[in-house]
């Protein structure tokens, strides 16, 4: 439960963030409202990868992907600064993954929340 609440919080947190620069496009496809080339590069760049880090393709894009300055600043700190601890984290996290794979999709939370 105290791990259910973490996510749950967690969540709250990004979406807060992140929100705000995206809309649904027409065909129903989320689209950035972000002007710029490099701005659209960037969530280009980010989803590729986002498809290589999935185990299965039905989880894949669970959480839609924007680029704003708040995301980027953390993008930008755990590819730096942090890579070391963020690594640590992940290390450790793997033990628990399957666990809290499985509290989420219980839950019908998307499980790209254990990485939150």
């Amino acid at each position: 439960m105290i791990l259910f609440r973490l996510v749950l919080s967690s969540l709250l947190v990004v979406g807060l963030t992140a929100c705000g620069h995206l809309r649904t496009a027409p065909d129903g496809s989320r689209v950035s409202t972000l002007e710029g080339e490099e701005d659209q590069e960037k969530i280009q760049q980010i989803e590729g990868t986002n498809d290589d880090l999935s185990a299965s393709p039905a989880e894949q894009n669970n959480i839609p992907i924007e680029v704003n300055k708040q995301v980027q600043k953390w993008v930008d700190y755990f590819q730096g600064r942090g890579r070391k601890h963020m690594q640590r984290y992940l290390e450790r996290s793997s033990r628990y993954l399957p666990m809290m794979k499985s509290e989420l999709q219980q839950a019908g939370l998307p499980t790209d929340l254990v990485y939150v």
